[in-house]
This record gives structure tokens, sequence and C-alpha cells, in this order.
């Protein structure tokens, strides 16, 4: 695992040497972080199996959200895709993760959206605290 970690640590590296040039290489940051989440959550399944633990559901769910890689490919893939994205699309994304965390977290808040999802969208845009 170690290995596989450093050797995609050095993929980003090289991107972000390429970037520099081009004054975009804060764009590896959201890359790589992504990465480290997704190495993250495949060690947490890793450490389960061998360990023989069957997760319960919302722990599984945690999980393979970010095992699933949407976000780790999406940040990897607005790294090369030239002036086309901006910083504001990396917020997007980053925002766009932290809700499909927040629909998704404890059950499918999709699918169930009158529960759990309608209290959180209430709590969030209709009843929110002003600051």
């Amino acid at each position: 695992m170690k290995v596989t970690y450093k050797a995609l640590l050095d993929v980003y590296t090289e991107i972000e040497e390429n970037m520099v040039s081009e004054e975009r290489s804060y764009r590896v940051y959201y890359a790589k972080e992504a990465m480290k989440n997704q190495v993250r959550a495949y060690y947490l399944e890793s450490k389960w199996f061998h360990q023989k633990h069957t997760p319960t559901m919302e722990e599984y769910m945690a999980v393979a959200l970010v095992t699933s890689a949407y976000a780790m490919l999406a940040a990897t893939s607005f790294v090369g895709m030239g002036h086309v994205v901006t910083k504001d699309s990396f917020d997007w994304m980053l925002n766009l993760a932290r809700v499909i965390d927040v629909v998704y977290k404890d059950e499918d808040g999709y699918t169930n959206a009158g529960t759990a999802l309608k209290d959180l969208v209430s709590a969030l845009l209709i009843d929110h605290v002003t600051m």
C-alpha cells in the first residue's frame, strides 16, 4: 500500500511541476486531497477485511461514498481541463461532495427524500440561522 501511495504522490508532484508554468498548480492540491481520502478509505476497508469485521450499514456507507472514487476522479479530471476549469469549479466540486455526503450519510436520502432529507433541506434553506 505504501508503494502505491508513494507512486500516486509522485504522479501528482509531476503534474504539479508541469502546471506551475501555467499558474494552475493550485489544482493539484484538490486532486491530492481527494486521492488521500481515497487511500484512507481503502485502508479502512482493508482493515475491516483483515479483522474479519462486518461494518454496520452506517459505517459502510460513509466509506463506500469515498471508495466509489467519484471525488478523486472528478478532481483529477478537473486538473487537466485547461482554462475551462477555475478555482470556483473546484469549490463547486467540493461542495457537491459535501451535498452527496449529507444526502447519503445515514441512509439513501435521495430515494427516501420525504423523511430525513426533507428535514436537512428545511434546516439549510428554510429555517437557516442568519449570521
